[in-house]
This record gives structure tokens, sequence and C-alpha cells, in this order.
């Protein structure tokens, strides 16, 4: 047993002499990789979305910006950049050069793309970005469109029960035999109660269609107003300067020469004693 331990420590040197030498070759001649960043501007209170006629109301979620920062790396947003750039790459390859990050506050992001070109980092870089934008854009688009569109059957039920009511009334006034035209307001109240509450209510009815039919309109011209829902604040630039690898810690390789060198002593010193 005690002569093996010499034999073990030296094969334990020599590993750890080559794991290390083999790190330091790594950093000393792999590629140089450069990181290009575009910075955007991400405005949650835009993705207010009318809906049953309730209105635009900001409600904070926060999982906003991690569902933000999944849908830039989804494979909708980055097919459509491959796509653009025609790389001959695959989403899942893509996703390994990206690196996203919130900056400062939950807005302010930024989407750094690593790769061995410069200019093809940049490109990819703004390329993701603009395919972000352009996804939430449609996004945004489809998403009004519905609301306008519930909002549309919402006012069209309520005016066919207005059609109902209306046809009511005009039967009460043939029964009470109310005169035309009619009195005053006050002898409407006084000698026929029930078609004066039954007119009531189908004005009311018909006013809040005509608010409701102002409020789609208002809609429809505020969506026509531009708006920056993902804005590019600042684009990728070709870095001359490279972000990696750090050549410095190839001094890894010189540092596992001597626990290379020792190792192979010790083996050496152990199967001389065995011999």
């Amino acid at each position: 047993m005690e002569t093996r331990r010499p034999i073990i420590l030296g094969f334990l040197l020599l590993l750890t002499g080559l794991a290390l030498c083999a790190g330091g070759l790594w950093f000393l001649l792999s590629p140089a990789q450069y990181t290009a960043t575009v910075q955007i501007k991400i405005n949650p209170d835009i993705n207010d979305i009318p809906s049953n006629g309730s209105g635009n109301s900001a409600t904070y979620d926060p999982y906003f910006i991690q569902t933000e920062f999944e849908i830039i790396q989804s494979d909708i947003v980055l097919g459509n950049a491959i796509k653009t750039l025609n790389l001959h790459v695959s989403v899942y390859s893509l996703k390994r050069q990206i690196n996203v990050r919130s900056v400062r506050n939950k807005r302010l992001v930024e989407i750094c793309v690593t790769d061995r070109n410069p200019d093809t980092a940049a490109k990819i870089a703004n390329t993701i970005a603009s395919a972000f934008r352009d996804y939430k854009i449609q996004l945004w688009q489809s998403e009004f469109q519905n609301g306008i569109k519930t909002m549309e059957e919402e006012c069209q039920i309520q005016e066919q029960k207005v059609k109902t009511m209306q046809a009511k009334v005009e039967q009460l006034r043939q029964n009470l035999n109310v005169p035309s035209p009619e009195p005053s307001e006050e002898q409407l109240k006084s000698n026929y109660p029930a078609y004066f509450q039954a007119r009531k209510e189908l004005n009311a009815s018909n006013e809040f269609i005509k608010i409701f039919r102002e409020k789609i309109d208002a809609e429809k011209m505020d969506h026509e107003i531009p708006r920056e829902i993902i804005e590019i604040v600042n684009s990728a630039t070709s870095q001359t300067q490279p972000t990696g690898p750090d050549r410095s810690l190839g001094v890894l390789f010189i540092i596992g020469l001597f626990p290379v060198i020792g190792g192979l002593l010790f083996l050496k010193s152990s199967f001389s004693q065995t011999a």
C-alpha cells in the first residue's frame, strides 16, 4: 500500500497538470470573441388593449420583464432574425450567442451577441432587436383588432336590445293611448307612469350606445397615432476590442507544467523503486 501512494500521487499531479495545460492552451489558441450590444426600451403602458368596453388600464405585472426576455429568445423572434440575415445556424445555436439583461430599470434591456466577427455580432444584435420590435407591433395590432371587434360585438348586442325596448315602448304608447304630440314630461309622469318609465329607460340605453360608439371611434383614432412599443435606444456597433477569451489565463499552461513535471518525477521514482 505504501508503494502505491507515490504512484497515485504522481498520476493525480500529472492529470491535474495536463488539465491546467489544456485550459491554458484553450485560452491562448481559441479565436477572439467580440460582443455587440443593442439597447432597447420596452414600454409596457402601450400594451393596454381595449376589451368589452372596459377601456385602457395599465396593470402591473411582476413577471413582465422575464416574459419579455423569453420572447426575445423565442423561436419566432430568433427564427425571423436568422431568416432576415440568411444565417446558416439553428435557433438553439443562436441562443448560445445571446445574453439578455435589464439595465437600471425594468424598461431598459440590453441584447448582447457574441461572435468571432465583430460586424456579424453587431448585425445579429440589431436584427434581433428589430425582429422583437416587429413581433410586438404585430401582436399589439392583432390584440387591438380583437379588442375592437369585441367592443363592436357588444355594441351590436346592446343595439338589438334597444330595438326590442323601442318596440315595447311603442306598443305601450298605443295600449295606453298616449296622445301625439306627447304632453309634457310632468303630465306623462302623472298620467302615464308606465310609459314614462319605459321611455326613460329607452333614452338611457340610447345614450349609453351613443357613448359606447364614440369610445370605439376614439379607440380607432388613437390607434392611428404612432406609438413606440419597442424603442431602440442605442444600436449595436462593431467592437474593435475582443471580449474573450482572456489571454492572461494562458498562464495556466505554465502553471500546469509544474504538476506535470512533479507527477512524472513521482512516477519515475516509484517505478524505479518497484523495479
